[in-house]
């Protein structure tokens, strides 16, 4: 009896082993915005980076929390479920036209089609065919977030609801609000400066909105507004650190 019972939990652990999945999850950020990656509440990179990858995952569900080495940028969380099949799961983070970040499925590769070696020549001979073929979708394309200045309609009713307010503090907060769902041009940023009357206002706006810049290449234009060369100094400095 005791015989039948250590066989029967050998296959039973046999079965279990057998039906445990094995994924490899990657998170990544084309953006270079550089991040820290917790799976249920345990740090997996010990330096912020712009993509990270945790292998020998075993369940259907993680807690995945992104803290990004920029503290302006907000961090997030989101509940992940793993595919039937084990392999490698990629998720990209994306940003909302608000300014949320989210993780997007980016692709999804079944262990079957990550090890098959498609520069062997002998593969053919080597692998016996199977009876039957399944049509596996393997990678899922997604397309890059535009950043896409404001229209000009748009751009004026934000203008003229900024220039409403009296105190600079007030126009500041107004403005930040604006930028933080909106994307400009170089000369839609200079023209939002101008309505700052202090340098150190003109400074820490020109700073808050180079990342929602669609052109950051023309970004030197904004040196123009400031008055002294310090400021243009640290704008510099912002910038080089953003990149």
């Amino acid at each position: 009896m005791k015989k039948q019972i250590l066989i029967l939990c050998a296959l039973l652990i046999s079965v279990v082993s057998f039906a445990q999945k094995n994924y490899e999850l990657t998170v990544f950020n084309k953006k270079n915005q550089e991040f820290t990656l917790f799976i249920n509440g345990i740090k997996q990179n010990d330096d912020p980076s712009t993509e990270v990858t945790v292998h020998d995952l075993n369940l259907r569900k993680y807690n995945l929390m992104v803290i990004f080495k920029n503290s302006k940028f907000k961090s997030f969380q989101e509940e992940v479920k793993m595919p039937d099949e084990s392999g490698e799961i990629v998720y990209k983070i994306k940003r909302k036209k608000r300014g949320d970040f989210f993780l997007k499925l980016y692709a999804q590769i079944p262990d079957e089609m990550k090890d098959f070696d498609h520069n062997s020549e002998n593969q053919v001979d080597e692998v016996e065919a199977p009876e039957k073929i399944e049509v596996v979708e393997v990678i899922e394309v997604v397309e890059e977030d535009v950043c896409t200045s404001m229209d000009a309609d748009e751009f004026d009713t934000a203008i003229a609801s900024i220039k409403s307010k009296s105190f600079a503090d007030t126009k500041k907060k107004v403005a930040k609000q604006i930028i933080d769902h909106n994307c400009f041009d170089t000369n839609q940023v200079l023209q939002m400066l101008e309505l700052f009357t202090f340098e150190s206002g003109k400074l820490e706006m020109a700073k808050y909105m180079y990342s929602k810049t669609s052109d950051q290449k023309n970004y030197y234009k904004i040196n123009d507004v400031f008055s002294f060369s310090s400021s243009i100094e640290s704008l510099q400095n912002y910038i080089k650190k953003q990149q």
